[in-house]
């Protein structure tokens, strides 16, 4: 769930995931106490990020970035992905901004916006936890790996 702040009212907005019916493709917010679908994408529309779930993601501005995450197939096979997406919230369309970022897979990992122009990434489980720190700068939409002293810093986790 991504929140945003207006003058007066809160906003909350979630993104897809799985239900008791499967994969959703869909995007819902809430605001004045009311739910208001957005966008849910048709079977012929593929300018949508795949189902998943175990994604992270956070907001930039009227922007919601999502990251990697797990997807599982019709034959219940586990993917884990590492591709970017952002939906507007204005325009109510997603775009991809890349198939394969930067970064590895990951899933269970966290991101949190520094402002409305970067976010930052950290650990996350693929095929084990990670302990690495990433930014993501929309602006130039280029990731760059923060190192850190790894006897001074957090142990890998999701």
């Amino acid at each position: 769930m991504f929140d945003m702040e207006f003058p007066g009212h809160a906003v909350h907005v979630i993104v897809g995931g799985y239900g008791a019916e499967g994969p959703l493709k869909d995007v819902w917010m809430y605001k004045s106490g009311k739910w208001s679908n957005i966008f849910t994408a048709k079977e012929s529309d593929e300018n949508h990020p795949l189902s998943r779930m175990e994604y992270s993601g956070c907001l930039l501005g009227n922007e919601i970035f999502i990251l990697g995450g797990m997807f599982i197939d019709e034959n219940n096979q586990v993917s884990i992905m590492n591709d970017l997406w952002r939906y507007n919230l204005t325009s109510k369309a997603w775009t991809m901004i890349a198939e394969e970022s930067t970064i590895s897979e990951r899933c269970n990992h966290l991101c949190v916006s520094i402002d409305e122009n970067c976010f930052i990434v950290h650990g996350g489980d693929c095929m084990g936890p990670l302990a690495d720190l990433w930014t993501y700068q929309k602006t130039t939409n280029a990731w760059s790996r923060v190192m850190c002293d790894l006897d001074q810093s957090p142990i890998a986790r999701y």
